[in-house]
């Protein structure tokens, strides 16, 4: 896959899905777990990538899905519920696709 050290990037990868994950479950700092989890999807497409829509394709959707949850903030029974990153979404919401973009940019630079 061209990671290099693998065991550093795999950990890292496998934690990033499991806290960012977790975080957006709770509704927990939304706008960051979106950008976690956006970062990590975008080098999972870019891992699966050559094997085309039937590779990537789980990928596209939670990375989709994080984007979507990152502009529209948590739910009214999530930990954020009234927090200010809840009700300005489209600012947050652009700040973690910005966030988890640069950050899976630097990734695939630094591997």
């Amino acid at each position: 896959m061209g990671y290099d050290p693998g065991k550093f990037f795999a950990t890292l990868a496998g934690l990033c899905e499991a806290v960012g994950g977790g975080l957006l479950f709770l509704g927990l700092v939304t706008p960051l777990a979106a950008a976690i989890v956006l970062g990590t999807m975008i080098n999972a497409m870019h891992v699966t990538w050559p094997h085309g829509l039937e590779g990537y394709e789980t990928a596209l959707l939670f990375a989709v899905a994080a984007v979507a949850l990152g502009f529209t903030g948590p739910g009214r029974f999530s930990v954020d519920h009234g927090r200010p990153w809840q009700r300005h979404g489209i600012v947050w919401g652009v700040g973690a696709v910005v966030l988890g973009v640069v950050a899976a940019v630097i990734t695939l630079l630094v591997k």
